[in-house]
Order: C-alpha cells, then sequence, then structure tokens
C-alpha cells in the first residue's frame, strides 16, 4: 500500500510549500505536485527542483512567475505596467540517467527426486592381533629397540633391577722393612779381676 509524503519546498522570495509524492523520494515523473500553504496546487517540472542537504527542496524560479499568467500575443502593455521590471527566466535542460529494474519475465523450476536401488559389493577387512607374552628374565647391557620380525612386532619390556654383589677389594698394602745400623760410641769403664798369687816359703 503506497503512502503520501509531502517534502517541504522554498522558493527565493521565502514562499513555502510542499511537494506530493507517492514515497519518500521522488518519483521518475516529469512533472512534480507543488501544493502551496493556500491550497493551491500546480505542476512544475523536475528540473526546477534543487535538493537541500536537510532532504528539502529549493524552487530555482521564484513561484510568482509561475502563477502569473501568461500574456496574450496581442494584449497591449498597459501605461501602468511600462515602467514594471520584466523578469523572464533563463532555464536550462540536463539529462538525468537513471537504472530501472523491470521484471522481463519468470522462470518455473521444479526439483524432483528419484530413488533407485544401487548395488555394492566391496570387500571389507578386518584386522585383529594376537597378543602372546614370552618371558624370558635375561640380563642384557643396553635398551632393546621395538622391532618387527614379518608381520609381528616385538615390544620389549624392560625393568631395572637391584643387584647387590659381594666381591673382595684390596684396598691398600702395609710395607714394613727391617733395617739393621751399627754404631759406636766409646766410653770408659771401671772393671775387676782378681789375680791370686803364690809364694813358696820352703
Amino acid at each position: 500500500m503506497s503512502r503520501t509524503a509531502q517534502i517541504p519546498v522554498t522558493d527565493p522570495d521565502g514562499v513555502q510549500g510542499v511537494l506530493v509524492s507517492s514515497s519518500r523520494f521522488l518519483d521518475n515523473d516529469r512533472d512534480r505536485l507543488l501544493r502551496l500553504s493556500d491550497g493551491t496546487e500546480l505542476m512544475i517540472s523536475r528540473d526546477l527542483l534543487a535538493p537541500e542537504s536537510d532532504g528539502t527542496y529549493r524552487l530555482t524560479v521564484p513561484l510568482r512567475q509561475l502563477l502569473k499568467p501568461a500574456p496574450s500575443e496581442r494584449s497591449e502593455v498597459s501605461p501602468r505596467d511600462a515602467g514594471a521590471d520584466l523578469v523572464i527566466p533563463v532555464l536550462e535542460e540536463q539529462i538525468r540517467t537513471e537504472a530501472r529494474r523491470t521484471e522481463t519475465g519468470r522462470v518455473l523450476i521444479n526439483k524432483r527426486v528419484e530413488q533407485r536401488e544401487v548395488l555394492v559389493d566391496e570387500p571389507t577387512i578386518t584386522e585383529s592381533y594376537d597378543i602372546e607374552r614370552v618371558t624370558l628374565n635375561r640380563i642384557i647391557d643396553a635398551p632393546v629397540e621395538p622391532r618387527y620380525e614379518g608381520e609381528t612386532l616385538i615390544l620389549p619390556v624392560l625393568e631395572e633391577v637391584l643387584v647387590v654383589e659381594k666381591r673382595l677389594v684390596l684396598r691398600e698394602e702395609v710395607l714394613v722393612t727391617r733395617k739393621r745400623r751399627e754404631t759406636r760410641e766409646p766410653q770408659t769403664h771401671t772393671v775387676r779381676r782378681e789375680y791370686i798369687d803364690v809364694e813358696r816359703v820352703r
């Protein structure tokens, strides 16, 4: 449902009116319906309207010129109007191009779904694993990496164990050497000796 919009218009003399349009924006008609405050309505050319920044329009020529009846070709200028200024509007036509969407036709598209049975015969592969534990309890010098033997993956299970061993350790040797040294120290001592003297008398 279309709504009637009224857009304010002001001419150079300050006379105000409204543009009557079927929408907020002016349509593409060549002429516009202008309604004044006193109810007077007249059709004006779109080229006489200049848009303002506030959404209103400005009339490029005074309304008094548009409302003044056109003088007859046979009428004579009265002495009262002989000294009046004659205002002749100078108009210029401008080309304004606009794009308009036009419906040229319609296409009806129907989508239908068909069902059919398809035989699928594809092999399926199921893999399984046999787990076997082999007890070894063997002392090794270095870690063993996992390895494959054919299709068999061998995962070594390692364990660190504490080994207590009693060994005879020669810590040290004590060397004992006998030395003999002879020394002399001369000393004077008193020693006694007994003698027996035999004297014959006769």
